[in-house]
């Protein structure tokens, strides 16, 4: 997969690498039970008809579905031949960086739209949880108890980028919240 990056260091995705994740993703929609496969299709296919007109007209596919625009190609061993269209050197070029109307970028590039390695790790693990919901804990919390003056930090890291040898972007950030 040309554009695809190996989230642990940045390297390019192998062949191998993308292989092992769509042999992932099989397994895990094999696992899923016949009533949540025939749930799922729609939506699937829903995906894969707005990744087929994206590719086809450039038009913007809805943001709920950017993580399974190529799930039905995984699942199908690219049956229409699309991720091998996107995968060609000339359809990189073709499928060049783009702010759609929601703000999305729009490319087949790290952290872009159509990121094979956010979709193909997106896409599997949604369906290997998708059946493993974490229960909550048992009983009511008990309250905490605070001061009339308090000081709340909220922050979030979705996106923020290499997870390679050092801390993270939100580990980073996470050291300067106590001052």
């Amino acid at each position: 997969m040309a554009n695809g990056q190996d989230p642990s260091n940045n390297h390019p995705l192998t062949d191998a690498q993308r292989d092992a994740l769509i042999a992932r993703m099989q397994t895990a929609w094999a696992n899923l039970p016949d009533d949540k496969q025939a749930a799922l299709k729609p939506l699937v296919d829903d995906a894969h008809q707005q990744f087929a007109n994206y590719l086809q007209t450039g038009a913007t596919p809805e943001h709920r579905l950017h993580p399974i625009l190529r799930m039905k190609s995984y699942l199908t061993n690219d049956w229409d031949g699309h991720v091998q269209r996107l995968d060609h050197p000339a359809a990189a070029e073709a499928i060049q960086v783009k702010v759609g109307p929601g703000g999305e970028i729009l490319g087949t590039g790290r952290y872009q739209l159509l990121d094979p390695l956010w979709e193909l790790v997106a896409g599997t693990v949604w369906l290997e949880n998708l059946l493993h919901k974490h229960p909550f804990p048992p009983g009511t919390p008990t309250p905490v108890q605070i001061p009339d003056q308090v000081t709340i930090a909220l922050v979030g890291d979705f996106g923020t980028g290499n997870f390679g040898a050092s801390d993270s972007p939100s580990t980073k950030i996470s050291k300067f919240i106590p001052a």
